[in-house]
């Protein structure tokens, strides 16, 4: 999640953008920090365990401009109901954290679901690319608020 920039009065600092990295899962936590650490920027980036359902206790109405996430997806081993719960928990917040031109940035493998639940609070599609890698083809979505 990345903040916005707050306006300081004439003399004082510009506050940086902050990056907040959280997981609900330690492990996925841990691969993250290390991943920013081989990257260098680690010092930039607040690492927080934390599930999509307490969001709005960490961030304020139009605070966030951008969410970058990979979030669940489909497989045997989760139901569709699941997920499509997990989706909407995640656009339900999106709608109301994300600044006026802020957007979600999906990482997907398989995308219909999540488009899905993302029309249904009200985002549409702005930008699809496909990324390759492992023998993988992701599709990282760029979603904006309708």
């Amino acid at each position: 999640y990345i903040k916005k920039n707050k306006k300081k009065n004439k003399g004082e600092k510009e506050e940086k953008n902050k990056v907040m990295a959280m997981a609900s899962n330690l492990k996925n936590l841990k691969s993250a920090r290390n991943n920013a650490k081989i990257a260098g920027v680690e010092k930039f980036i607040t690492f927080s365990k934390a599930e999509v359902e307490i969001l709005d206790t960490k961030f304020g109405e139009g605070e966030l401009d951008v969410i970058v996430t990979q979030p669940p997806q489909p497989s045997r081993f989760i139901s569709e109901k699941k997920l499509a719960n997990i989706y909407d928990e995640l656009f339900y917040h999106a709608r109301h954290l994300l600044s006026e031109k802020g957007y979600v940035v999906a990482l997907m493998l398989k995308k219909d679901l999540f488009l899905k639940t993302a029309k249904k609070h009200d985002f549409k599609l702005e930008e699809e690319k496909i990324i390759r890698t492992g023998g993988l083809e992701h599709v990282a979505l760029k979603l904006i608020k309708a």
